[in-house]
Formats: C-alpha cells, sequence, structure tokens
C-alpha cells in the first residue's frame, strides 16, 4: 500500500518463496546495493534504484558533479547562508529563475544588486572562455559562486535576508519571492543543513493549466479552510472513530481536490487497512476495507514519515532534475528534507502501473504514553520516535498531475494534526470502557460461580466470551464436556484434556 502513497517503497520484486528465507540483514544490504526487494504486485522487479532513500545518487562519489535528483515542478539552490554564495543549483533553476539573462549581462540583475565587479568580469569571461573552447559547455557551471541575491527582485532580497535571521525557519517559512525579471512569483521553503549551507526550494505560483491540476488557494484561504475543518472535527460525537475518519478524509478532499483520500492505519502486527475514503472521482476504483501486509511499507518508509510528515509527488511520469555541484560537496548532501525531493524509480513504475500520477502523504502520529514504547513489537520500532508513534496515513491519489500550494500542504498538515489528537482521545475513550466492560463482566461471573456451577460460564448469560474476545470456549467438567461458538468437537476436547493432565497437570494456564 505504501507503494500507492510513498516513494520510499523497495523496488526490486522477490518471489514469495525467496522473499521468505531472507533475514533482516540480507534485505539491507541488498536495499543498500540499490536493488531493493519489492512485495507490491504493480512493480515489475525490473528497475534497478539510481536515487536512495534521501534523493541522492546511489553512486555518487568525491568526484561526480551531479548530488541527486528533484521533481521537475520546482528548484533548488544550495547557498552559503553568510554570503548567499550558490553552492549546488538544480538544472532546471536557470530556466526557472531566469538566471540565464543574468549570465548574459555579467551577473548583475536590473535592479543594480549582484557581486561586485570583479566578480562579474570573472563570470563573465569564464562563461565566455568555456562556450569557445567546449561545445559541451554546462550553463550551470558559471552560477556556481553567484551570489543567489542577483535572481530576485531587491523586495525578495530583503525577505530572504529577514527570514534568515529566524532561528528556526519552519516558523517564517514559506516566503514569497519574485524572479528578477519578469517578477515569477515562488514560495521558498529554506532549511538550513549542517556544516553546508543554506538549502532553498522554490516552488512557482503560478500554475501550467495545461500540465497541471490543484486547488488556487492562497496562504490566507488555505487558513481559513483549515480552521473551518478543525471546528467540524472537534464539533463530532465522541466515541465514533469511523465518523473521525471519514470527516477528515472528506476535509482534505475539499481542500486539495485529489481523486482519492484515504485514512491508512498500521495494525499491532503492522499490517495496514484503509479505515476510510473519499472520492471526489467516482470512476476510479475503491479500496475502502482493504488489509496490505506489512511488508509494503518498509522500515526506513516508516521512519521517513516520522521525520518528514508531509509527501507530494506532482508528477510521476515526469523523469528528475539533477541537482549539480563543482567540488564545494565531496561527500554530497541529503535532500530528505527537501519538499521536491525525486521519486526513487521502483514508484514511479508502480504509480503508472495502478493509474496513479499524482499523491500527496500525510502522517498520522499519536502519543505513546509513558512506557508505551518498550511495550511495542519489534517491528514497530521503525515508527516510533520521542514519544510519538505511526498510526496511519492520509494518503491522496490523483490520475493526472496535480500540485497542492505549500499553505495548503502545511493547513492539511495542521488539520492531521489535529485529527490524531482527537483520536487520541477516541482510542482512550475506547481503551477505557473496555476496561470498565471487563472489570464488570469480571464481578458478574465470580458472583455468578459463586452461587451456580462452573457450567454456567458457558451455558449463562453473561459468559466467559464476554469476558474474554474469542469466537468460542469449551468447559471439561466431571468427565463432561460443555462447547461455546466455533469450538472444537467433543472427541478433540476430550484429547486436549487427557494431553494437560498427563503433561501439565500442576499447571492452571
Amino acid at each position: 500500500m505504501s507503494s500507492r502513497m510513498e516513494d520510499d517503497s523497495m523496488a526490486a520484486r522477490i518471489p514469495p518463496d525467496e522473499a521468505e528465507g531472507l533475514i533482516t540483514d540480507e534485505l539491507e544490504s541488498i536495499m543498500f546495493s540499490g536493488l531493493d526487494p519489492e512485495y507490491v504486485k504493480y512493480s515489475t522487479g525490473s528497475l534497478r534504484e539510481e536515487i536512495g532513500f534521501d534523493g541522492q545518487y546511489l553512486s555518487f562519489s568525491s568526484e561526480s558533479h551531479r548530488i541527486g535528483q528533484i521533481q521537475s515542478f520546482g528548484c533548488l539552490l544550495l547557498v552559503e547562508e553568510s554570503s548567499f554564495r550558490v553552492l549546488a543549483i538544480s538544472e532546471n533553476a536557470i530556466e526557472m529563475l531566469e538566471i540565464g539573462v543574468l549570465l548574459s549581462r555579467g551577473g548583475t540583475n536590473s535592479e543594480g544588486a549582484g557581486p561586485s565587479g570583479k566578480e562579474n568580469a570573472n563570470i563573465s569571461s569564464s562563461r565566455s572562455n568555456d562556450s569557445n573552447s567546449s561545445n559541451t559547455f554546462n550553463v550551470w557551471e558559471s552560477v556556481i559562486g553567484m551570489d543567489a541575491r542577483t535572481f530576485f527582485k531587491r523586495s525578495s532580497v530583503q525577505t530572504i535576508e529577514k527570514a534568515c535571521t529566524a532561528t528556526d525557519l519552519n516558523i517564517v517559512c514559506p516566503i514569497l519571492v519574485s524572479s528578477h525579471k519578469s517578477g515569477l512569483p515562488f514560495y521558498v521553503i529554506m532549511r538550513r543543513v549542517d556544516g553546508t549551507g543554506l538549502m532553498m526550494d522554490f516552488e512557482p505560483l503560478k500554475l501550467d493549466a495545461d500540465k497541471l491540476s490543484g486547488p488556487v488557494t492562497g496562504a490566507l484561504a488555505s487558513h481559513k479552510l483549515a480552521a473551518r475543518a478543525v471546528a467540524r472535527l472537534k464539533s463530532l460525537p465522541v466515541g465514533d472513530i469511523g465518523l473521525l475518519c471519514n470527516t477528515v478524509v472528506h476535509e482534505i478532499g475539499e481542500m486539495t481536490g485529489y481523486d482519492r483520500i484515504m485514512v491508512y492505519k498500521f495494525h499491532e502486527d503492522e499490517h495496514g487497512e484503509v479505515l476510510a475514503e473519499f472520492l471526489n472521482n467516482q470512476n476510479i476504483e475503491s479500496y475502502l476495507g482493504l488489509h496490505y501486509p506489512a511488508t509494503d511499507i518498509p522500515m526506513m518508509a516508516r521512519r521517513n514519515f516520522m521525520e518528514n510528515r508531509v509527501r507530494m509527488i506532482v508528477d510521476a511520469r515526469q523523469p528528475g532534475v539533477d541537482v549539480m555541484h563543482k567540488g564545494a560537496l565531496p561527500y554530497g548532501i541529503s535532500l530528505a528534507h527537501s519538499t521536491l525531493r525525486m521519486v526513487r524509480g521502483c514508484h514511479r513504475e508502480y504509480m503508472v502501473n495502478m493509474g496513479t500520477t499524482a499523491s500527496l502523504v500525510l502522517a498520522i502520529t499519536v502519543s505513546t504514553g509513558e512506557n508505551a514504547s518498550a511495550a511495542e513489537p519489534p517491528s514497530a520500532k521503525g515508527r516510533i520516535d520521542g514519544g510519538r508513534r505511526l498510526w496511519g496515513l492520509v494518503v491522496c491519489h490523483h490520475c493526472t498531475p496535480c500540485m497542492v500550494p505549500y499553505p495548503t500542504r502545511c493547513a492539511c498538515e495542521f488539520l492531521v494534526q489535529v485529527f490524531a489528537v482527537q483520536l487520541s482521545k477516541e482510542t482512550d475513550l475506547v481503551s477505557q470502557l473496555k476496561a470498565k466492560h471487563a472489570l464488570k463482566m469480571q464481578t458478574l461471573l465470580c458472583d455468578m460461580l459463586l452461587r451456580e456451577p462452573p457450567v454456567a460460564l458457558v451455558t449463562k448469560t453473561p459468559n466467559i466470551s464476554d469476558l474474554i474476545n474469542c469466537d468460542g470456549a469449551a468447559l471439561f467438567y466431571n468427565g463432561r464436556v460443555w462447547r461455546l461458538g466455533n469450538a472444537p468437537f467433543e472427541p478433540q476436547i476430550l484429547n486436549i484434556a487427557e494431553w494437560l493432565s498427563t503433561h501439565h497437570s500442576d499447571s492452571t494456564g
């Protein structure tokens, strides 16, 4: 199921008889070699991964100019925070940010903001010499070392500089900037990369209506939609988790316009189930009520969801765009936190084969409570972090390319956080009700045993099945057998009773 929602699912399909024999270490050795195990039916298993879970090339070396890949709907810059000197750039940034115009002018934009005259001369000279000496000149090489502030209007530069004074960039992002020439608007999402610099994701505000669909909502409209959805969630009657799940998928469906929106829950044995679904497109297949094996969402994918709780894929059919550098990053750089991180090849194939082009995934995390993580099974460790547990996912699918603006994604993320709080309250309530019911049944049954023989446990109401969640029970008493519900036949029960008295005569359970 994760392959239907996130590119972090694994790549090459392994026959079931072989997969069952693989141990964890073997799986990881295959995974990091680039040929990842895949357990889902929509993958052919013929792809060998080039991109890692963090968006970086698996074959990256210190001599390589190509670091990793991003999705083509946006562009990326990595700059030195103190000087805004470009350290790395996605190849499509040359066109999207109109940097080519700057190169023809020698590196200064029309408003006069740019590097010194000496630097301008060096850039122009370098470009001229390279273009005359080689037909394979790469424009991006001339951009490395430029002052990124020259790519934007002066008002946008001031906004960027002011935002960079914030200790936590998540609070100020996204910021709105305009390109230096035509004033094309972009949302910029910035994050500091330890020991490297400032990573800047640029997402265009103006969608190409012929290529992309999506809601046309700004930050204020997204906030209002989220506030209305939160109010609806909080107004729901308590004690109905199904209604809560149905409401959240409906609200996100209205906010984003995706064809299919689902709530996907992880059970205790780590398999997944689609608990709720809302369809904006009635012509697509419904997944409501379907169950998927735990292997459908690998451990590493679950860890990624704990760290990056929103993941958007705009067009799985589009190839990725390379992020380039000129030796500034000898050890590469992780793109795991980039909103533009490229889709892994196996998942692109998976999405295309199942008829899904775009997706959005929002992680549902709930509190584990004190000492709760220690009680979780080993398989759950990949989705527990810092007292939080990955309860499930809100998954959105679209049949055509679709981009949801960053403010709307933030609004959806906030709505899911509120949903998770309400969900925790509901699950706590369910647990309390179960505990009260068990205590009540225990009291009634104990009282019954004081007044009647043990056969009342299976012949009267309430009975043992009201205390213990079971399909059937049997009582062997005074040489006779009493059966309740779906229980073994009398000869089988007699055999079990004989074996227990022979081998476990001193045991009570």
